[in-house]
């Protein structure tokens, strides 16, 4: 059942990231294929697998998870502020910090 879960829930993160193509889709990209590949682990493994190493594909799948979540909040955050400056608004400073992180 969490095998079929984790292979669900990596299969559907990959594909919706790589169509939609949005702002740090790499990065769930990434986190599904991440999930697909403890899924099918504990899948051939599971007569033998105890219970303590689905607790820690669960956890590995959560830090992925969160750092997904972290990259894709921070390129929302770059493109706005991109946005921002292109307006003229002004270009904040945590944008430029932004920019010099990742070499844009």
């Amino acid at each position: 059942m969490v095998a079929a879960t984790f292979m669900a829930g990596g299969t559907i993160r990959s594909v919706v990231a790589a169509v939609e193509h949005f702002h740090g889709w790499p990065w769930v990209t990434v986190n599904g294929f991440s999930s697909l590949l403890l899924g099918i682990t504990i899948r051939r493994h599971s007569p033998e697998s105890a219970f303590w190493v689905i607790g820690l594909f669960v956890g590995i799948d959560m830090m992925f998870s969160g750092w997904s979540w972290v990259m894709l909040a921070i390129g929302i955050r770059g493109a706005l502020a991109g946005r921002a400056c292109r307006a003229g608004m002004g270009c904040p400073a945590e944008f430029r910090r932004v920019r010099n992180f990742f070499g844009a």
